[in-house]
């Protein structure tokens, strides 16, 4: 016998569920602030069931016999084979063995993959981040002090796509002689090294004012970003202590024909200058890194 379920979801994409409906019963899920569901209630309200997880998804215990196929981060559309648990858990483009704490197929996505290990999972970091298409890292409820008004609705898998897509070519250029031409030995070997980094990436749907993007530091133990400004001289101490690099697009403004003055290429090498060395000092581009995308880019 089939059982036909019936879900519910809150405008846009990926996931956020709210509720489900089988058999002439609905339930309504119940997340915690990563997004995994911890419970589930009946239209009264009751409590029927409960979940808990281990870091890494692996479920370590239940109660109540609802079935149920969305519980480790079920919000944004983790898909869990309650018939056969021990099978990973399906992420869209990739599936999660969550005893292993890895993805079991390689990024389609690695910008470089030379020194990056392509199955990790959430950056090694499930506690803070999640990766709802397997294939782009993100925070599940960004914010920014800078900008308190933006959207949290995380871009779509195909805007997902053309955006890694962006980094990519624009890390190309880098890596190109023509990178080596236009740029600088310093910010070069800087940009390099970003481009084989691993960058927080946040993609946003929307946001309500006018940047195409913007590069912070993001704190993972305190959840937001520290309030000193980012210079090269000091990525290696702030990455030592557990501070990330990362790089917020707000997908609105840069899917825009020649968005924010510029190309997506062009924005991103710009955000890329910015995570150098934020006093733009770097080779004599006179104090913007616009100069640095106008020494590189027709725009």
């Amino acid at each position: 016998m089939v059982t036909r379920a019936v879900y519910t979801h809150e405008p846009g994409s990926p996931g956020k569920l709210i509720s489900q409906h089988r058999s002439g019963t609905t339930n309504y899920y119940l997340y915690d602030a990563l997004g995994s569901t911890r419970a589930l209630a009946d239209s009264a309200g009751t409590i029927t069931d409960t979940y808990s997880y281990q870091a890494y998804g692996t479920q370590i215990s239940e109660s109540g016999s609802t079935p149920n196929n969305y519980r480790y981060v079920g919000r944004y559309g983790y898909y869990y084979d309650y018939q056969a648990p021990s099978v990973p858990l399906h992420v869209r483009a990739r599936n999660l063995a969550t005893i292993q704490a890895r993805f079991t197929s390689t990024d389609a996505l690695v910008i470089h993959p030379s020194g990056v290990n392509q199955y990790t999972y959430a950056q090694n970091n499930p506690l803070n981040m999640i990766d709802p298409s397997g294939r782009i890292v993100v925070e599940p409820w960004p914010t920014d002090p800078d900008f308190p008004q933006q959207e949290r609705a995380l871009c779509s898998e195909e805007q997902q796509k053309w955006l890694f897509s962006i980094i990519k070519r624009a890390c190309d250029l880098i890596n190109s002689d023509k990178g080596a031409r236009c740029l600088g030995p310093r910010i070069r070997d800087c940009l390099r090294s970003l481009c084989n980094a691993k960058l927080v990436i946040q993609c946003l749907r929307r946001c309500s004012g006018p940047p195409c993007a913007y590069a912070r530091l993001w704190d993972p133990a305190r959840r937001d970003f520290p309030p000193y400004p980012v210079r090269g001289t000091c990525l290696p101490i702030l990455r030592g202590r557990g501070q990330e690099l990362s790089i917020t697009f707000c997908m609105n403004n840069l899917q825009r024909p020649k968005p924010c003055g510029s190309s997506p290429i062009g924005i991103v090498l710009h955000e890329l200058v910015h995570l150098c060395d934020n006093s733009h000092a770097y080779d004599g581009f006179g104090g913007q890194p616009e100069a640095c995308e106008r020494a590189c880019l027709p725009m």
